[in-house]
Formats: structure tokens, C-alpha cells, sequence
């Protein structure tokens, strides 16, 4: 009797065993799929667009071979950057709504806006618009802003699935800033780490568009709408981070378009990259509209080859609130400044570690990334997905992959 209850319980266990195997099986084929033709969409038709517009806007290739990562040059103008992007929507049955008669006022508003502060964009809009068949009067700007981008990007290159077959945890995303001005070498140095709870899509993305400065950086969501982190040929630098804790800062977000004129927040990134010249520009014109959190509420570090920085953070009433740079180093995480350095020391051990680290002094970029290394996850609930190391005096950028072991120095300048 009890060596039939051994044999069954045996028998369970393979049974278990193999269903295990089978299904890590079926999902390891699931994520091997996803890798080999995520963006196979996104070449065919910017391929076919390409061809029927007669000119390259977007050249999209490999970093290296078997990168996840991929390096996007975008050339031309606005207006046929937004073409481009138009026709490929329209391709993928992608919907591009109409303002209603409701909100009109509201959508001349938001066109007048850019109009004062960005221009470009309303060329972008023209060209989306006409690839629809449309004008850019018929175009529900609250749509376009956020929807539309994400909507579009997200689709195209398969967002969801990596988050359900490559994620790490359900936690929040974590990132991380630090600047360092080497005053005797008069020489502003920034670390970034972009941190995920999953494994997704992500571009090294360089602008050389008619009439605004050129810039380098990294993206995620969009290959041009938004940028995580960069610098322009003027040595301006911004890069964002998740602003979640405390937990309060997470209720500031707003599912739904403010009922004004608003830019969204990885937006209003590109548009000071291609404005701005200085921390100082940067500023001035972020106070000039309204910032948007429609996803997460974050705060980011901006700065400049002349040793200016300036976190960046929003109050309960979106209002703007700024610390400026007070020690050679300066230091981004997750956690609010606004509640104090020494609540932000006892609640962020990569906050407390960078500072430590950088309290004594560094003497170059080398030893920054040593830094970041040491805030990188690499394990847990997130990983590192990139680290950008930024010399805004050389105008240069060097980007290191978590698929690399951050092992591997991809250079990108304005030289060529």
C-alpha cells in the first residue's frame, strides 16, 4: 500500500516536472519570437513609406548584432518627419481623431501655444495630418499629444508583450541622474541610469532636423516625441526620472488632458533639446506652459557645459520647483527633493551611496561610471536597461547596454 502511495507521488511529481519544463519551454519560444520580430511591422512600413515619400527621413539599424537596442538617424524637417509618421499610421490602421465641436476652443489654445514656444511641432502635426488626408485643423491636438505617440509606437513594436514574457516584477521603474562639474577642468560630466521593471525596446536616437539644435539620446515609447535622456550640440543635458516616493507625488498624475493647453512631460524633453541653449533657456521656457503626467509623475536634472544644473520637480499644484546645483556634484533618483535631503538619504540607498562616493571627488568620466555602477540594478526588481555617460564640454555621449554587461562603449558625437 505505501509503495503504490510512493509510485503515485512519484508519478505527480514527473507529471508536475514535465508540465514545468513544457511550459518554460513555450514561453522561451514565445520571448525567442518576440526578439527576432518585434519590429518587423515597424521596417515594412517605414520601408514602404520611405519609398512612396522618395527620401530617407528615418534610417533604423542595428547597434550590433544581436542587441535589442537599435540606432536611429532622423534627418529632413518637421513636417516630413510627420508625413513619414503619418503614412506609417495610416498603414497600421492606427486611428487619428478629429476635435469635436466641444472642444475647438481648446484645440486653437493648444495650436497657439506651440506657436509661441515650439513651432516645429505644429509642422509635425501638418505632415501627420495630410498623410491622413487630413489638415491640421481636423486633428484633436489632446489626442496627438500623448495618445496617438503612444498608442502608435507601442503597438508597432510589441510593448506589452515584453512586459508580459521579460518582466522582472510588477515594482515601479526606478531611475537614476548624477552630474559632476570638474572645475578645474571646467568640464560638466553626467551619469544616467535608465532603470525597468521589464525588458523592452529602446533606440539610440540622433536628430539633424532642419531650423533646431541636433541632439543625441536615448529613447524608449518613441523614436523622436520623446527622449529619456540627452544633449544637444549646444551641451544642454535632461534626463528624467520616476518622482514616487513619497507616495503622494503618484496622485499628482492626470489620466485625462488638463483643461488648458499642456505639453506631455518626455515631450516637453525634445522641445528644450531643440530650443534651448542653457539651463537658463530651459527653465524659461518650461515656465511658459503647463507639464502634463499622464502615465507617472517624474522630475529630472537638467544642465549645461557651463557647470549650471537644476533638478526639476512639481508641486500638488503642477507648480514648477527647482534645486539648483550646491555641491560639484548633483544627484536624481525617485524620491522628492522637495521633502528634504535628509529624507531622501534615509529612504534611497542609491541616493546615499552615489553622495557618499562623490563627496570626496572624482577626476573624470571613468570614474562617474564607476559610480553609477553602483547604483545600477542588476538584479531585484528592475534592471538597468542603459547607462549614459555624457561630457557636455565634448558634446559627447557614450551609452553602455544591460545586454553588454555595461561592457561595451557605443560613442555618439556631433562630428559626423
Amino acid at each position: 500500500m505505501i509503495k503504490k502511495i510512493f509510485q503515485g507521488f512519484l508519478l505527480a511529481l514527473v507529471s508536475i516536472f514535465l508540465n514545468y519544463c513544457s511550459d518554460n519551454s513555450q514561453e522561451a519560444e514565445k520571448i525567442a519570437e518576440l526578439y527576432a520580430h518585434y519590429d518587423d511591422n515597424f521596417k515594412t512600413f517605414l520601408s514602404q513609406a520611405q519609398q512612396e515619400m522618395g527620401k530617407e527621413i528615418i534610417k533604423y539599424e542595428i547597434i550590433d548584432t544581436d542587441l535589442l537596442p537599435k540606432k536611429v538617424t532622423i534627418t529632413g524637417n518637421h513636417y516630413e518627419l510627420g508625413y513619414l509618421i503619418g503614412l506609417i499610421g495610416k498603414k497600421y490602421n492606427h486611428l487619428l481623431i478629429r476635435p469635436t465641436s466641444q472642444n475647438q476652443e481648446i484645440n486653437q489654445k493648444i495650436i497657439q501655444m506651440y506657436q509661441n514656444i515650439y513651432p516645429q511641432y505644429l509642422e509635425k502635426a501638418r505632415g501627420v495630418a495630410e498623410a491622413y488626408g487630413l489638415t491640421i485643423d481636423d486633428i484633436d491636438f489632446r489626442y496627438l499629444e500623448h495618445d496617438f505617440y503612444t498608442g502608435l509606437w507601442c503597438r508597432l513594436f510589441r510593448y506589452p508583450e515584453f512586459v508580459n514574457l521579460t518582466g522582472f516584477s510588477s515594482s515601479n521603474t526606478n531611475c537614476s541622474v548624477v552630474s559632476y562639474f570638474l572645475e578645474t577642468q571646467n568640464r560638466h560630466i553626467i551619469g544616467r541610469n535608465f532603470d525597468n521593471q521589464s525588458e523592452r525596446p529602446h533606440f539610440l536616437v540622433i536628430t539633424k532636423l532642419d531650423g533646431v539644435y541636433k541632439t543625441i539620446g536615448n529613447a524608449c515609447y518613441a523614436l523622436h516625441h520623446w527622449i529619456c535622456d540627452g544633449i544637444n550640440e549646444q551641451g544642454l543635458f535632461i534626463g528624467v526620472a520616476t518622482n514616487e516616493n513619497p507616495s503622494k507625488y503618484i496622485d499628482y498624475r492626470d489620466d485625462r488632458y488638463p483643461d488648458k493647453p499642456a505639453v506631455q512631460v518626455i515631450h516637453m524633453h525634445r522641445i528644450i533639446l531643440e530650443t534651448c541653449a542653457s539651463v537658463n533657456d530651459a527653465l524659461d521656457i518650461i515656465g511658459k506652459m503647463t507639464v502634463w503626467f499622464p502615465v507617472e509623475v517624474n522630475h529630472f536634472l537638467i544642465a549645461d557645459a557651463t557647470g549650471n544644473s537644476v533638478v526639476v520637480e512639481f508641486d500638488g499644484d503642477k507648480n514648477m520647483v527647482t534645486f539648483p546645483r550646491k555641491h560639484p556634484y548633483h544627484v536624481l533618483t525617485n524620491t522628492a527633493l522637495q521633502e528634504g535631503i535628509d529624507f531622501v538619504i534615509s529612504q534611497c540607498w542609491r541616493y546615499s551611496t552615489a553622495i557618499n562616493l562623490l563627496s570626496s571627488g572624482i577626476n573624470g568620466i571613468g570614474e562617474l561610471f564607476e559610480v553609477m555602477r553602483k547604483i545600477q540594478f542588476i538584479s531585484g526588481d528592475a534592471r538597468t536597461l542603459w547607462t549614459g555617460m555624457y561630457d557636455l564640454s565634448k558634446k559627447e555621449m557614450d551609452v553602455r547596454f544591460k545586454e553588454e554587461n555595461y561592457g561595451i562603449i557605443h560613442i555618439a558625437n556631433f562630428q559626423n
